[in-house]
């Protein structure tokens, strides 16, 4: 285990290490193996390097780069900026107004509070905005729009694209959903609505777009 401590520390990790650091502004590149680092206090720069790392920004507004490998990154609190890279990634942004992009892989994105940007680049990725006021950017692939909650806010979805399989996912539950006859869809201003009630904007208002194929109802959470 390494530990930063107090002050604004540079640190280089070996092959599978646990990093801590603690307080203030660090930089830490964990290099190669599967490495767990957590930031600690402070705006922190993480690059998780080669393998399957763990990255916690914790407090601060920090970097997260997972590098190569299928990596875990979760900003915490603050307005965190969190980097996939390559690999199939699951980006969190916690709290505070982050910034999440997958790149290349199939990832998962979820914004969680906060008014956030979320873009799956490359692949067929998953991506969820969370409570606030979120962008929704699939990029290329078959990609999935995830809504839990009528109320969580009005989010925005850039790219639906269903000739590329893209899906817009429904909590049956977290909606009180019973049948896709309770959605309606506006193709003038891309607003899509459940009981009269709209939960997001298409913006680039899909002409062809049909509720009864281009939406998915799940027994669960998306």
């Amino acid at each position: 285990m390494i530990y930063g401590n107090a002050g604004d520390d540079k640190i280089v990790a070996g092959p599978k290490n646990s990093v801590f650091g603690f307080l203030d502004n660090d930089w830490i590149y964990a290099g190669s193996g599967n490495d767990t680092v957590y930031g600690g206090y402070g705006n922190d720069v993480i690059y998780g390097g080669s393998d399957n790392d763990y990255l916690y920004g914790e407090a601060g507004h920090d970097y997260l780069n997972g590098g190569d490998g299928d990596d875990y990154l979760d900003g915490g609190n603050d307005n965190d900026y969190l980097d996939g890279r390559d690999g199939n990634d699951k980006l969190y942004g916690g709290y505070g107004h982050d910034t999440l992009y997958g790149g290349a892989g199939h990832d998962y994105l979820y914004g969680d509070y906060g008014n956030d940007w979320l873009q799956g680049d490359a692949g067929n990725d998953t991506l969820i905005g969370g409570y606030g006021v979120d962008t929704l950017w699939g990029g290329a692939g078959a990609d999935k729009f995830g809504f839990n909650y009528k109320n969580a806010g009005i989010d925005i979805i850039k790219d639906f694209q269903a000739s590329q399989g893209d899906k817009i996912c429904i909590s049956k539950p977290g909606f009180g959903a019973v049948s896709l006859n309770q959605f309606k869809y506006n193709a003038a201003t891309g607003a899509l609505s459940f009981n009269n009630q709209i939960f997001t904007m298409i913006e680039n208002k899909p002409a062809g777009f049909n509720i009864n194929s281009d939406i998915h109802l799940s027994n669960g959470f998306v």
